[in-house]
């Protein structure tokens, strides 16, 4: 469970405190940092933003230039190969069919080859002399007002086929067909999958609006979409495919060649090279927070958070008991961190001196207890002394015992200062000793041994203080005189049962197997009376139990089990 720093447990004991991962400086300087450059992102961000539309904005513009410039240069291309096919038969009839169709071939420049057949379709001019084979898709048949035609085929070369774009036209007089091959790509598409992007294309449509090149077999151009194109002048359509792709088109027509040229590009295209700037502003900020994290994580460590375990360490050890113990720091703490030392250090200094000096006092006070308790205890041995002289000058039985038992009692008080005195704890004695020196003064003063009296003990491990150790002292003093002289005055055993169990409760028994009392509640005698004082005295309980035969007297009386320190001697630590 976490607690509070300034917690602490019942007896003072300070409650360390478990903090979470979110509490640490380095976390919290981080946030801080992240506090700080948050503006710098905001406006950052804000001006991706406007920078990627402007981006945006701009490459679109860029794409339908660059789209309306393709759909003109095809056009030119296909005007161009239109032309050629106009002037092939001349320049074959002057130059010859293997140089004229070169020629022919060089001037057009995109085109790839050049097939001339006769009436009867069979081929008697062709360049390259590996074109195999020719085959139409779906062509436009030739009319006498229409010798002219682009259509796409199929061309072979050698082992291979190929799709293209054919230009052909029909001489009129000679009945010869000439026939133009040009690349389905029509030579850009490279250029256009960079500019425009990969799902561009250029397409080819005839009036009907089925496809020459561009469009796939079953797809035909809306005849809506045919309607909005104008004639000499590129327009820019948006559309959507058969795919549910929004699209713009960049198309003219060609009225003398009799098809649409389109190109057509994804609407939302991106140029990923013109976003690396935009993007950029908004990672500085980001990239600023790495690494001035970074450099906190690093820095805290060697100015706050080593420095800092160095002092709590050093206060550990203060605390269990090393008062020499002083933090030392090296120059790259943090100067707070240092001050922080400096104080700690004068304040163990004045402790340890402090200490020293309440160590001095207390050996002070100690020998001062000491010689009070032996002194108390001298001049009680000098009453006692007293006593005994006047025992021997006193005449009738009353008198002797009474000044014997008062003898008893006196020298019960002494053995309590003689072990109070000899203990090293000054505020309390051991049970076991004191009772068994207790005893064997009593069974000595009551003559037990002559008397065939047998005084047993059984004592448990346990501490009693001075205060309460007289007035038990006195009470074992008068259970057992009593016992003597009411129950086993004929001779038995008195057992004596002393128990400290841990419930802060200490519990006396003295025990006879004598001839009993009977009714324990008209026990009226001096002794009885005593007994019931000191109980009193003790905030403790008095109970006379017959036992058929003996009696017992058990004493219950609360005791201090609290975990206190107490006084003892101490050891001068230099």
């Amino acid at each position: 469970m976490t607690v509070r720093g300034d917690e602490t447990t019942e007896n003072g004991t300070p409650v360390r405190h478990d903090t979470r991962w979110w509490q640490s400086v380095r976390l919290r300087f981080g946030l801080l940092l992240a506090l700080a450059l948050l503006p710098w992102l905001l406006l950052s961000a804000l001006e991706t933003y406007a920078e990627l539309d402007r981006a945006r904005v701009s490459q679109s513009r860029l794409a339908d230039i660059v789209a309306s410039s393709t759909v003109a240069e095809v056009g030119q291309t296909l005007e161009a190969g239109r032309l050629g096919l106009d002037a092939a038969p001349q320049i074959i009839a002057d130059l010859g069919c293997e140089a004229g169709s070169a020629e022919v071939l060089d001037r057009l420049g995109v085109y790839t080859a050049l097939i001339v057949k006769d009436a009867t379709n069979a081929v008697i001019c062709q360049n390259p002399s590996s074109v195999s084979d020719l085959v139409l898709e779906n062509p436009d048949a030739f009319s006498a007002d229409k010798l002219f035609r682009i259509e796409a085929g199929l061309l072979g070369t050698g082992d291979q086929a190929q799709m293209v774009v054919v230009l052909q036209t029909v001489i009129r007089s000679s009945g010869h067909t000439y026939t133009l091959i040009l690349p389905e790509n029509l030579g850009r598409r490279d250029v256009l999958d960079v500019t425009l992007g990969a799902g561009s294309r250029i397409t080819l449509t005839k009036l009907d609006g089925t496809g020459i090149v561009g469009l796939d077999r079953s797809e035909e151009r809306n005849q809506f979409f045919l309607d909005r194109i104008a004639d000499a002048d590129v327009s820019l359509l948006d559309y959507t495919n058969r795919n549910g792709e929004n699209r713009r088109s960049a198309a003219r027509y060609f009225k003398y060649l009799g098809i649409y040229v389109s190109v057509g590009r994804p609407v939302r295209f991106e140029n990923i090279l013109s976003l690396i700037n935009p993007y950029t502003s908004v990672m500085l900020p980001i990239l600023a927070w790495l690494v001035g994290f970074g450099l906190i994580w690093i820095g805290t460590r060697s100015m706050l958070l080593a420095p800092i375990s160095k002092v709590r360490r050093t206060a550990r050890l203060f605390a269990g008991g090393k008062m020499d113990s002083r933090v030392r720091l090296s120059d790259s703490a943090a100067a707070e961190v240092q001050g922080l030392a400096y104080s700690f250090n004068s304040m163990a200094h004045q402790l340890q001196e402090r200490d020293l000096r309440i160590a001095d006092n207390m050996d002070e006070k100690d020998t001062l207890m000491r010689e009070i308790h032996h002194r108390v205890k001298n001049n009680l041995q000098i009453i006692i002394s007293l006593l005994n002289m006047q025992e021997r000058k006193a005449v009738g039985a009353e008198a002797i015992e009474a000044i014997s038992e008062t003898r008893t009692r006196i020298n019960a008080i002494a053995i309590v200062h003689r072990g109070l005195y000899e203990s090293t704890d000054l505020r309390g004695i051991d049970v076991a000793p004191f009772i068994s020196r207790l005893v064997a003064s009593i069974s000595e003063s009551i003559g037990a041994e002559e008397a065939g009296i047998s005084v047993k003990q059984s004592v448990a491990p346990c501490h009693l203080s001075a205060d309460h150790a007289i007035p038990v002292a006195l009470f074992i003093v008068e259970a057992i005189s009593n016992a003597a002289e009411h129950g086993v005055e004929r001779g038995g055993t008195i057992h004596i049962d002393i128990q400290c169990p841990e419930t802060g409760v200490l519990q006396i028994d003295v025990a006879d197997d004598g001839r009993g009392v009977g009714d324990p509640d008209a026990m009226r005698g001096i002794g009885t009376r005593l007994m019931k004082g000191f109980a009193r005295q003790l905030a403790g309980t008095l109970v006379f139990q017959d036992n058929a035969p003996g009696l017992t007297a058990r004493l219950t009386l609360p005791i201090d089990d609290s975990p206190e320190q107490p006084f003892q001697v101490s050891q001068k630590r230099r």
